[in-house]
């Protein structure tokens, strides 16, 4: 079952997001939807929901590392954007850089606490926690 949600960047520009593929069409719905993305990032370069809207279709296909670079992209646009921290943290997790991802997190729960978002805080509290017990 997929959702699907419309989404208006900042510049104006509308966008589709689907979540919850299968993995018979993550292959061909992904790779268009990401191809979408990447198009309007090269009219919009600096927006970050849509680098979060790769960034996201990174980790539904297992690609990390490219997950960790519109991690950090983003990071660097809005150093204030919590959920971009918890998605960073989960993909150096899933690399193996833990202690990047403790960073990471740990960095993330300061700003989410001070932007008030709580829920992003307490799953990265919740993450950093698991983290650190092992």
């Amino acid at each position: 079952m997929n959702i699907t949600t419309q989404l208006k960047t900042p510049y104006g520009c509308n966008f589709q997001l689907i979540f919850g593929f299968t993995t018979q069409t993550i292959n061909s719905e992904m790779s268009k939807e990401m191809n979408e993305i990447k198009e309007l990032l090269k009219i919009y370069p600096q927006d970050v929901i849509l680098l979060m809207s790769l960034t996201q279709a990174y980790m539904d296909i297992q690609d990390y590392k490219n997950a960790i670079l519109t991690s950090r992209e983003i990071l660097q646009i809005n150093p204030h954007y919590s959920v971009a921290y918890r998605i960073l943290g989960g993909a150096l997790l899933e690399t193996k850089e833990f202690t990047d991802a403790i960073k990471t997190y740990k960095k993330g729960i300061l700003v989410a606490e001070k932007n008030g978002d709580l829920q992003v805080a307490k799953e990265m509290k919740v993450f950093l926690r698991r983290l650190e017990k092992n």
